[in-house]
């Protein structure tokens, strides 16, 4: 999920926030997740990650030292699910049994607007990501959910090619404000920006010496 410079330009000065806390979120089949940030053509080091998520252990993180967001960065919280155990089709969705990919952000000084920042694919991407034909039209969700959820033939392969269709396809951009009830929708699909230096986090030797 990105949230892209849009919303922080609408909602943020020049001098931006700062963040001092993170609480990262899945549910039962969540194995990794992390925030990356990005500013211009730099990924800088990412705001805070897990790679060995546990449900039933959720700690609330703070950060030493605090990160400063500008109103000219990008967030992209991404997670790694492990469903194999599983013979039928995850969704997104409020009930443990589906999933969540979610980050709770700590900062001052107050924002007066955007309480939330979400994206989400299109209906066309989900097509894709099930191989179904374009031309086919659903009614409601729930429709192609269903359509979606009887489909068989899941192997490495196809799940290969609907990671990375999940991860380069654009996405549809939400802003959303609860005090006001405005949602701020943007027509501008968005996905990753092109950046030219990728972070690479430290690798720590756990093993007692």
């Amino acid at each position: 999920s990105h949230c892209h410079t849009k919303c922080f330009q609408k909602t943020m000065n020049e001098n931006g926030i700062t963040v001092f806390a993170v609480f990262l979120h899945m549910h039962y089949l969540g194995r990794r997740i992390k925030i990356r940030h990005f500013r211009g053509t730099r990924e800088l080091p990412w705001l805070d990650f897990d790679h060995n998520y546990d449900f039933n252990l959720q700690p609330f993180r703070t950060l030493s030292p605090t990160v400063q967001i500008k109103s000219g960065d990008q967030l992209t919280v991404e997670c790694d699910y492990d469903s194999s155990h599983r013979n039928t089709t995850t969704f997104g969705g409020l009930r443990t049994s589906d999933e969540m990919c979610l980050a709770f952000l700590y900062y001052y000084p107050k924002l007066s607007q955007t309480n939330v920042c979400v994206s989400g694919l299109t209906h066309q991407s989900i097509q894709r990501l099930a191989d179904i034909d374009e031309d086919i039209e659903f009614g409601s969700d729930s429709e192609l959910i269903d359509y979606i959820r009887a489909k068989s033939g899941w192997n490495e392969t196809v799940i290969t090619k609907t990671n990375e269709l999940i991860l380069k396809s654009k996405q549809k951009l939400e802003c959303f404000i609860f005090r006001t009830g405005l949602d701020l929708e943007f027509n501008e699909l968005i996905g990753y920006p092109n950046v030219k230096q990728v972070y690479k986090p430290v690798k720590y030797d756990c093993k007692a010496s």
